[in-house]
């Protein structure tokens, strides 16, 4: 009787297992699998079933990087970053997507940098002081503490007529140089 029932969880957790799989929830098939590893020892369906999953995280994760080198490479950071995430996801801790990733990050943050200040800077030369606060405002946000930013930001809120606020913008700078 004990061998039936655990033939029975055995079958019931490798269908659970399956299904999982099927629909995509890997980290949750996996578990799975190894649950019903446990229930029988030397289970060649628990064993199969992990070979899959792993097989289907390989697949994912070099498509993911595949993708994302590419975007790198056309300079589509948003991209790079969404494809990156899913090989994470795919294996996580990886090293070579984790350096992608730190490297990808720090390219979109400074494409960040660079297009909100010079949005800003033509925000400037059309007297459009709202706009330049704005764009430096996410220049900041990209880069916190830059003095380039800051100073911009300082100057909008003068010509915006908020002295009170370019002055506190203007201690913060000071504090930090």
């Amino acid at each position: 009787a004990v061998n039936t029932e655990e033939e029975r969880k055995y079958k019931s957790l490798l269908a659970e297992a399956d299904d999982l799989h099927t629909r995509g929830w890997l980290a949750e098939a996996e578990a799975k699998f190894n649950e019903a590893a446990s229930v029988r020892k030397g289970g060649k369906e628990a064993a199969d079933g992990l070979k899959r999953v792993e097989a289907t995280r390989k697949k994912l994760y070099d498509a993911a990087m595949i993708e994302a080198k590419a975007a790198e490479q056309n300079k589509n950071y948003d991209k790079a970053v969404s494809a990156l995430d899913r090989a994470l996801e795919a294996k996580p801790g990886d090293v070579e997507a984790t350096k992608c990733s730190a490297r990808v990050n720090a390219a979109k943050t400074q494409k960040d940098y660079e297009t909100a200040i010079a949005e800003a800077r033509t925000a400037e030369k059309k007297n459009d002081w709202e706009k330049a606060r704005e764009a430096y405002e996410r220049a900041l946000t990209a880069k916190p503490g830059d003095a380039d930013a800051s100073n911009g930001l300082r100057d909008s809120w003068r010509k915006i007529g908020r002295l009170e606020i370019a002055l506190d913008v203007e201690k913060k700078v000071k504090m930090q140089f």
